[in-house]
């Protein structure tokens, strides 16, 4: 016989009552997608009027030969005349349908499933934008949709291939089908800067993915031997967010969509990269000067509700926008950049 205590014998353990006992759904979501738009916020805005954009740029004469004789006569002289770069305007749109009865449901994580669909839609609009802007968008008018140019086809002056050399092995100052991706190395980041600098830009962000940022913040001149520790906050810092060079601060950017290689190591074979650890050249690290970017919106993101669809609610989020770059040779990108840092010990 059962003890009087043993709850058992009066059948009310939870394993005996799952009907009727409620279920324990926390009332919120997690989505680890990640969102962030770190260059497109911090680009500037203007406005489209049409679907094919244009803008003008124009640069100085070179300086004059000095002598210029007393009582020289007049001569015609020879000006040159603004140009007009071009990009199409490029629609970014998500369609939204969520069943009437989905809408009544008391669901959890949100209150209407409409309503929470939009705000995906939006953020995926977002990141969709942003991967455009450095990622191969060569334009084009063609009947599945209008594309706008992105970095990658407007950066045409100031190409650099990073490859001074390898940690050891030969050297590779090009990327074709027969050489390989590079190691960054501190005196290509350098070059680029002075390169872009003596084209008459200035540059002010440098943008790359986490491979790169890490290598970046891996530079000798940001004390890659020595890391300071605040004892009164007990932390070490080894990341770098701004880099003082001989052209200015300029703000490293760690962006999840600008475009990287999958190389991981650097093999050698008498004296010679492997081309099976090297040969992924897609690696991108952009430099800008952000007064020159703009993104030029035709229509600026909304949400349009769409009304009934049989027994749905129908709605879109759509945005048509362009990028617009005031002189490209303001700009820089290195292609052709190595994942791999031998130095890298953190």
């Amino acid at each position: 016989m059962a003890d009087v205590g043993d709850a058992g014998s009066y059948l009310y353990k939870a394993y005996d009552h799952t009907g009727a006992n409620r279920e324990d759904l926390a009332n919120w979501i997690a989505n680890i997608s990640p969102y962030d738009t770190p260059l497109g916020n911090s680009l500037g805005r203007t406005v489209a009027k049409s679907t094919y954009h244009e803008w003008l740029i124009d640069s100085l004469a070179t300086v004059a030969a000095r002598g210029v004789v007393e009582g020289l006569d007049w001569a015609a002289p020879t000006h040159t005349a603004p140009t007009r770069p071009v990009n199409w305007t490029e629609i970014f749109l998500k369609q939204i349908a969520v069943t009437e009865t989905q809408r009544e449901i008391n669901a959890a994580g949100f209150t209407d499933a409409y309503a929470y669909q939009v705000e995906k839609a939006t953020k995926e609009i977002m990141r969709e934008k942003e991967s455009a802007l450095m990622n191969d968008g060569a334009d084009t008018t063609a009947s599945g949709g209008r594309v706008m140019k992105s970095l990658e086809e407007f950066i045409t002056t100031t190409i650099k291939i990073p490859g001074t050399s390898f940690t050891t092995g030969t050297y590779r100052t090009t990327v074709s089908a027969t050489n390989m991706a590079a190691r960054l190395q501190e005196a290509d980041f350098n070059d680029m800067l002075q390169l872009i600098w003596v084209e008459g830009g200035h540059t002010d962000l440098v943008v790359g993915g986490a491979p790169y940022k890490r290598q970046i913040s891996n530079f000798s001149a940001n004390s890659k031997n020595t890391r300071y520790i605040a004892a009164s906050e007990k932390e070490l810092v080894v990341g770098v967010d701004l880099i003082d060079t001989d052209f200015g601060v300029i703000a490293v950017q760690l962006n999840r969509w600008s475009p990287v290689g999958t190389n991981t190591t650097i093999s050698y074979s008498g004296g010679s990269a492997s081309a099976a650890s090297n040969d992924d050249r897609t690696g991108r690290i952009w430099f800008l000067e952000r007064a020159r970017l703009r993104i030029a919106e035709l229509r600026p993101m909304k949400h349009r509700l769409m009304g009934t669809r049989g027994d749905s609610t129908v709605g879109q989020v759509v945005t048509e926008c362009t990028l617009e770059v005031g002189n490209e040779a303001a700009l820089g990108v290195m292609k052709g950049v190595n994942n791999f840092e031998t130095d890298i010990s953190y």
